[in-house]
């Protein structure tokens, strides 16, 4: 497979998915049963190898666009899926 996508980043430190505490920000990261639902309304979507990304993907199988939260979140948040929403 292709990667000349581009990458998105999908989040930032003031990001829907994250609030601060007296002990740091908190994220909320998707559960892998919610990380599906999410993939199975978007035709064209898919999770990357290490789970840590969703990317576009043309018919001939070249990565179009590649979404993924900041690392320092580790995980896809509903931030991103709102993205690839809006993306299409």
């Amino acid at each position: 497979m292709e990667t000349n996508g581009t990458v998105v980043n999908a989040g930032n430190t003031a990001s829907a998915d994250e609030w601060t505490s007296p002990l740091g920000p908190i994220v909320l990261l998707l559960k892998p049963e919610r990380v599906q639902e999410e993939l199975m309304s978007l035709p064209g979507w898919q999770l990357t190898a290490k789970g840590r990304a969703i990317q576009r993907v043309a018919v001939d199988g070249r990565v179009m666009v590649t979404l993924a939260a900041p690392a320092h979140i580790g995980g896809l948040t509903q931030t991103v899926f709102d993205l690839a929403r809006q993306l299409g």
